[in-house]
């Protein structure tokens, strides 16, 4: 029975190693996104038409660069509870329509009056190319309270994904005041050992080595 109960927590560690959270989940959902402009047409929620012969899919339209001025501003807020943290993995994806050779990209913030430390590549554009929006990823490098994004290229774009997450690399640490040092331990296959087994354990619901 202890074995049985074992592999089962196991299991259950195994899932939440991997297990990632959705900060941002746009065109699922626009929780996160305050779109913020002094002119509501610029910067809005739209649709577009990625190739001639396709149907208009939703889009984050940004019709003017990012500016955050008081008398002109075309930006878009994103946050989140307790903030961005490092590690976090932005995906994003784009398109346009422009006959001109033009640039279509969207910058990223942690400041309204820094700079940018993320742009994306050039969205594709629909009457130029058959392809489809590409996901592009970037990795935070450092926490931040709020991202300011807003366009960057020659040209109005639409951003059609806006994915933020944020994933566990391994198994929870365990808090000091709930680890019992009798607690029993037990090898990978679930069977009980005793202080002398050598090799990979688990104790307290969490692996470690034991020497």
């Amino acid at each position: 029975m202890k074995k049985f109960f074992t592999l089962i927590a196991m299991a259950l560690m195994a899932v939440g190693a991997n297990a990632q959270t959705k900060l941002i989940n746009y065109p699922e959902s626009k929780d996160g996104i305050t779109l913020k402009t002094t002119d509501p047409d610029q910067v809005t929620y739209s649709t577009v038409k990625i190739h001639t012969n396709t149907d208009a899919v939703e889009g984050i339209k940004f019709g003017k660069s990012f500016k955050n001025e008081t008398a002109e501003y075309y930006y878009a807020e994103l946050s989140v509870a307790g903030g961005f943290k490092t590690g976090d993995v932005i995906t994003i994806a784009g398109a346009y329509n422009h006959d001109d050779e033009k640039t279509a990209t969207i910058a990223f913030r942690s400041a309204l009056d820094g700079s940018a430390f993320y742009t994306t590549e050039n969205f594709v554009n629909g009457k130029k190319s058959a392809d489809d929006p590409v996901d592009q990823k970037y990795t935070l490098q450092a926490d931040a309270d709020a991202l300011y994004i807003g366009r960057s290229g020659g040209t109005g774009t639409f951003i059609t994904k806006l994915i933020i997450t944020r994933g566990t690399t391994g198994i929870n640490a365990v808090k000091s005041e709930t680890i019992d040092v009798n607690a029993p331990v037990y090898n990978l296959a679930g069977q009980q050992v005793d202080k002398s087994y050598k090799g990979v354990v688990i104790q307290n619901g969490v692996k470690h080595i034991q020497k």
